[in-house]
């Protein structure tokens, strides 16, 4: 732009994405996806432009996105989805897609509030905003780099002979509250990083530790050797009542009790010997426990393949319950719940096991399934039933409606006319009563649902009245009460 102009100098307004990326990837080393967060106007089109080359040295490592035609509710959607080993370096971004201006710093503090993953920089102004740091081009810096120019030309240079300054001056700087955020510690950082932002007691930390461990040093040495040997005593009676109790607990537990270590029993109490049906308790000890199991539980899978997770996962989780058929000594199987919690035992971590009989329980819910099963094989004979039966009864049933309705047009006489409209008033009470018996059976299924039709209440009660003479005369009497 400038150069067919003469006779000037100045500091050109850059940034080192480079090298900020080489600090990203130092910090963060197993990082292999980094969102570049950057507006699409024109200096934001100009920014990508110089900023693409750099990033080509990393591109075999690590993929790049870019987020430049986003929205700010876009932003804010997608920023809590990143996942680990995913960073987020924040360029210009002053206008979105949707045309919506938004602060230098509010963008950066957006960012970082969204993001569950560190956010860096180029620019001073994000500093203080959210920003873990970055190799940062601010303004103190290319003020200062501006002002030596000035200086020289104040003692006499051509300002055309002084050459332009086409890096601008950056520095290392971090935001102390961030890398506490992300858990990064001071001493990563390289030299001459600059840490903002540091609270009172991390300025100072270094005295203040000095001061009272130097303190706590004198305490020490000076009460120390009065309460090592009441402590040690204390200690000792307390590990003697401790165990006491342990054993005691552990011996009188009316449930089987097992310690196991390096994944064999070596200690069980009285109750496991006589549950197992065992002539004495040395034969239950140093085994693995898939050797007082068949050799297959009822999932298919090998006993002593799975006592191997179960022993892991209790270690993993500290405490596991679960249900297992064990086998006593005379080869029976019986189904036990089994509790697995990780102890430290005599200065080790060993597994104390307990086991509670649910064989009667697991016989019950044998029983409750074939019962269920017997039930919907009834159920579902009776739906069979019904269904034969439904269409035994509606062929004929229908034959005498239809013929009946046929007659009643045909015949003039009254007195047979009548007949035959008590012959199809009957036949449909007959098919009225089928379908209820089917309505009866969609109930006890739960798939009844009821119809609303409109009806003539006088037809209704003439075909109530001209039922069977008996039935007939009785209900004539009580609507006519």
């Amino acid at each position: 732009m400038l150069s067919s102009v003469k006779g000037y100098t100045g500091a050109a307004e850059t940034f080192e994405g480079g090298k900020t990326l080489d600090v990203m990837r130092q910090l963060h080393p197993n990082v292999d996806h980094i969102v570049i967060v950057i507006d699409k106007t024109t200096t934001g089109d100009a920014i990508r432009k110089d900023l693409e080359p750099m990033l080509a040295p990393f591109s075999n490592d690590i993929r790049f996105e870019f987020w430049d035609d986003i929205s700010l509710p876009q932003l804010r959607q997608r920023l809590p989805s990143l996942k680990r080993d995913t960073l987020v370096l924040l360029m210009p971004f002053a206008r979105d897609s949707e045309g919506t201006y938004i602060s230098f710093s509010d963008v950066a503090k957006e960012v970082s509030k969204n993001a569950s993953v560190p956010v860096y920089g180029t620019w001073g102004f994000f500093m203080g905003h959210g920003i873990v740091g970055g190799r940062l081009t601010n303004a103190p810096a290319q003020g200062r780099a501006a002002a030596q120019l000035v200086l020289r030309v104040l003692n006499g240079e051509e300002a055309g002979n002084i050459p332009v300054t086409t890096t601008a001056p950056s520095e290392l700087q971090f935001d102390f509250r961030q890398l506490k955020r992300f858990d990064i510690s001071i001493n990563d950082l390289t030299e001459n990083s600059q840490v903002l932002y540091l609270s009172w007691s991390e300025k100072y930390k270094a005295w203040v530790i000095f001061g009272v461990g130097l303190s706590l040093l004198l305490l020490a040495l000076i009460i120390g050797w009065v309460r090592s040997s009441q402590k040690r005593r204390y200690s000792e009676q307390t590990l003697v009542k401790s165990e006491g109790r342990f054993r005691y607990l552990f011996n009188s537990s009316p449930d089987p009790v097992w310690i196991i270590d390096h994944h064999k029993f070596v200690e069980c109490n009285q109750a496991a010997v006589d549950m197992l049906r065992y002539p004495v308790k040395d034969l239950l000890l140093n085994t693995h426990p898939a050797d007082l199991s068949p050799e297959f539980q009822p999932d298919g899978e090998r006993s002593f393949d799975k006592v191997e997770q179960i022993l892991n996962l209790a270690f993993d989780k500290g405490v596991h319950r679960f249900e297992w058929v064990q086998a006593r000594f005379d080869k029976s199987e019986f189904w036990t719940e089994v509790t697995l919690s990780a102890i430290e035992l005599e200065g080790r971590e060993v597994i104390y096991c307990i086991w509670r009989d649910i064989n009667d329980k697991k016989e019950q819910e044998e029983v409750v399934a074939v019962a269920v099963e017997e039930i919907k094989k009834a159920n579902l004979a009776k739906d069979e039933f019904l269904a034969s039966m439904s269409h035994e009864l509606r062929t004929p049933l229908t034959a005498i409606i239809g013929n009946s309705e046929y007659l009643s047009e045909k015949i003039v006489v009254p007195d047979l006319k009548e007949i035959v409209r008590d012959i199809e008033t009957a036949g449909r009470a007959q098919m009225a009563l089928v379908n209820d018996i089917l309505d009866m059976s969609k109930i006890d299924s739960g798939k009844f649902t009821i119809d609303e039709a409109p009806y003539n209440l006088s037809v209704l009660l003439d075909g109530v009245v001209k039922l069977p003479p008996i039935l007939g005369q009785q209900l004539k009497t009580i609507f006519c009460a």
